[in-house]
């Protein structure tokens, strides 16, 4: 998990497959105030590598909620 005052990197998850995708989601949230739906493209670059990896990496299970709130933005 993610956590903003933590500044190492954690050694568990940078090997994992999508750990660069997770990263970008966490840049653009910040960069746009957290809004989920200015991160729609960055949030499915992640959902295709867990795909490709069948949700395996770690940083699969933390976007599930994340895309479905961007998904619904989109929809309305």
């Amino acid at each position: 998990m993610w956590w903003p005052w933590k500044r190492e990197e954690d050694p568990e998850l940078t090997g994992q497959p999508c750990h660069a995708q997770a990263c970008a989601i966490q840049k653009c949230l910040s960069k746009n105030n957290f809004d989920s739906h200015k991160c729609i493209d960055t949030i499915q670059k992640l959902l295709a590598c867990c795909q490709e990896h069948q949700n395996k990496p770690k940083h699969c299970a933390e976007m599930s909620g994340l895309l479905k709130e961007a998904e619904a933005k989109t929809v309305k």
